[in-house]
């Protein structure tokens, strides 16, 4: 089984939600990796016009960015989870129910000894 050549209706739902997910986290990923070079070359040592503030100890606002990104982040890819797998089951809300008859079979199983 191959999760790229879905095989159904919710097989591709999956597939969607997979590749979404996958867009999102790298999107992610590269704006981080952006934002680490861009930093690193604003505030390298050799740049003359860099400032440094040896007394500065918090920013409320770098505090809120540095928490909202991640929460932000988990709440968006659970919302295309949440609605990519409710829209995969749309399919199967229309169709009649199957009866379904089972039997039970205990092979292996030992008899108690009194």
């Amino acid at each position: 089984m191959n999760i790229l050549d879905p095989n159904g209706p919710i097989a591709a739902a999956e597939k969607t939600v997979l590749s979404d997910s996958i867009a999102i986290m790298l999107a992610i990923v590269l704006a981080t990796i952006a934002a680490i070079l861009v930093f690193a070359h604003w505030f390298r040592e050799s740049k003359a016009r860099a400032s440094y503030w040896p007394e500065w100890e918090h920013s409320s606002r770098i505090e809120l960015v540095v928490w909202s990104i991640p929460t932000l982040t988990i709440t968006l890819l659970g919302g295309v989870a949440w609605i990519g797998s409710h829209q995969g089951a749309e399919h199967h809300r229309h169709q009649q129910p199957v009866d379904l008859e089972a039997t039970l079979s205990e092979f292996g199983r030992q008899p108690a000894h009194g």
